[in-house]
């Protein structure tokens, strides 16, 4: 018996043939982890053939050294290679991903109850190979995860570890045999109903599966970093074509790639949510003229910080110097002339355009004046300006800090940046400090990031709470919409933009980085772009019709003499 090996060495994505001794033999097969010994040392491995037929028996094959231990099925080495190709990455770093935390030497029982009686409300998009499911915001999952679990075993994956604990004992106590990832691998390998997991457990062994469920699709916690920057909902398009089982993007703010691919394969399972999206308050940064107001704080979020008995949690990502201005005598925010995105004052001459590259004066578009005054500042500072404004203890998270904030029943302050949104449980205001900064970032997702935000923030803040999106734009779009619950207005925009402008889910985006991407796109510029595919060296970016084309016209360049490259394919922010 021959088998080939893929090392579990990092930067590595070569292959190996090897025997294998007799009695290692009846416990060889596709996945299994493995000991070899290669050049002269020992590593580890995974089996990814079995008898392959190009294999050269005649010459003098190592053996294999030991079986380690259960790992990724055929079905998951089939799904990686996939993933792997498309993203221009190593199918080490999925498999690794794929494998159990702890070595598998057998499987417990099967756990499985098999499908309950009837066909629920989702039949009909479950024998369409499944589709979108748009639930409400604060809607109890349970209903739609038990009208899933019906067609039988289900692979569900949830943003974040809490979130799949909280989930995975909900399935328990409704009676489904469950295992939570990644401390339960070898029962969900066993089998059971329902397997679930944070980001990495879309990889997770499953049984025969029915159904593979991807709760909120939106979340950009489902997009992993590492190269290869696959989403979860692309490993699961995979894994479910291979496995002949359902897939079920489900979310209360859909994502426009969750809906270009359905296709209009919905089930909406709320037909209006607009009560808890009017809790938003749109307050004008610059119509505000009550004397008490302190630089970025509006009248709203000032009662709400001297309020004692709230809980207010206030957002801003800015934690540097302030990189967006606006004129101290007409309050107009400055943009590029060129392409409009806001620009930077970098020096006391000098305003730059980050998006296009142009520079320009110290000038006003509007009045002329040449004074203007920051509009972002950093935590530390906005935590003085927030305890002298309320009079209250004002708490900074910083991103070193993991723990989550909580107090029971008394109220708090909170400033941070974004990764607040996940550390504190609940509020009764959330409040972001400069959403304009966010908006006016350049990333071609940027309305998408803001929904993704603001909707987290009205779980947080329940039916009784509120969310403040200070902004010196209020008649944005974007923003009456979803103070009015208009989400199909908010969809149906982004849609149009991203058709227009060619831009995901309607091409694909790779994003060059690293110290060697100046030789790459060198390289690139030198030889023939084919049609279709565009290359913005300056932004470090390539744009193709699809995935196959992406992965041609990259492979085309020969690996940079000098430096690094990192390849991010469908960026989560470009």
């Amino acid at each position: 018996m021959i088998v080939r090996v893929l090392p579990d060495v990092s930067g590595f994505d070569k292959e190996f043939d090897y025997s294998v001794p007799p009695e290692l033999a009846p416990r060889v097969e596709a996945g299994v982890m493995v000991r070899i010994e290669l050049h002269g040392r020992r590593v580890d491995g995974w089996i990814t053939r079995v008898d392959p037929p190009d294999a050269h028996p005649e010459s003098r094959l190592l053996p294999i050294l030991k079986i380690r231990g259960i790992g990724p099925g055929a079905e998951v080495l089939t799904s990686a290679e996939i993933i792997a190709a498309n993203f221009l990455g190593r199918r080490r770093s999925v498999l690794a991903a794929a494998s159990p935390d702890t070595l598998v030497q057998a499987l417990p029982s099967d756990r499985r109850h098999g499908n309950l009686p009837g066909g629920g409300p989702l039949s009909d998009l479950y024998a369409q190979g499944g589709g979108l499911i748009w639930c409400g915001l604060n809607q109890d999952p349970f209903e739609v995860l038990r009208a899933i679990a019906r067609f039988g075993p289900m692979l569900l994956v949830v943003p974040s570890v809490a979130r799949a604990r909280t989930f995975a004992a909900t399935m328990r106590g409704a009676g489904f045999s469950v295992a939570l990832l990644p401390e339960e691998w070898s029962q969900a390998a066993a089998g059971v109903d329902v397997v679930i997991g944070a980001r990495a457990a879309a990889w997770a062994p499953v049984r025969e599966p029915s159904s593979l469920v991807v709760w909120d699709e939106h979340d950009e916690a489902l997009k992993e970093e590492r190269v290869p920057t696959w989403h979860v909902r692309d490993v699961l398009a995979v894994r479910a074509q291979q496995l002949g089982a359902a897939l079920f993007q489900v979310s209360p703010i859909p994502s426009v790639d969750a809906l270009q691919w359905a296709n209009g394969r919905i089930y909406r399972t709320i037909d209006d949510d607009s009560a808890l999206w009017s809790r938003i308050v749109i307050a004008d940064m610059n119509a505000d003229d009550d004397p008490r107001k302190i630089n970025h704080i509006t009248t709203e979020l000032l009662d709400a910080c001297r309020d004692t008995s709230k809980s207010v949690v206030c957002i801003s990502n800015a934690t540097g110097v302030a990189k967006s201005v606006a004129c101290r005598q007409c309050s107009t925010l400055a943009r590029c002339e060129n392409c409009n995105a806001v620009v930077a004052q970098i020096d006391e001459s000098t305003l730059h355009c980050g998006s296009c590259g142009t520079d320009r004066p110290v000038v006003c578009a509007s009045c002329g004046s040449g004074a203007f005054k920051n509009l972002r500042r950093g935590t530390s500072r906005l935590r003085t300006e927030l305890e002298r404004a309320s009079a209250r203890d004002v708490i900074e998270l910083s991103g070193s800090q993991t723990d989550s904030i909580s107090r029971g029943g008394s109220g708090f302050v909170v400033v941070g940046t974004e990764a607040s949104l996940h550390r504190v449980a609940k509020a009764d205001v959330v409040a972001f400090l400069d959403i304009d900064s966010e908006l006016d970032s350049g990333f071609y997702r940027a309305n998408e990031i803001v929904v993704a935000l603001i909707s987290r923030a009205l779980r947080m803040v329940g039916d009784r709470g509120k969310v403040i999106v200070q902004t010196r734009n209020p008649g944005r779009d974007l923003l009456q919409n979803l103070s009015t619950g208009n989400l199909k207005g908010v969809i149906e925009s982004e849609l149009a933009v991203r058709r227009a402008l060619n831009l995901p889910p309607f091409s694909v985006l790779a994003k060059i980085s690293g110290t060697g991407a100046s030789e790459f796109f060198d390289t690139l510029a030198a030889g023939s772009v084919p049609l279709g595919c565009d290359v913005n060296a300056r932004k470090g970016l390539v744009r193709a019709l699809d995935f196959r084309q992406l992965v041609d016209v990259i492979a085309s360049v020969a690996v940079p003499r000098s430096g690094r490259v990192r390849i991010e394919v469908q960026p989560a922010r470009a």
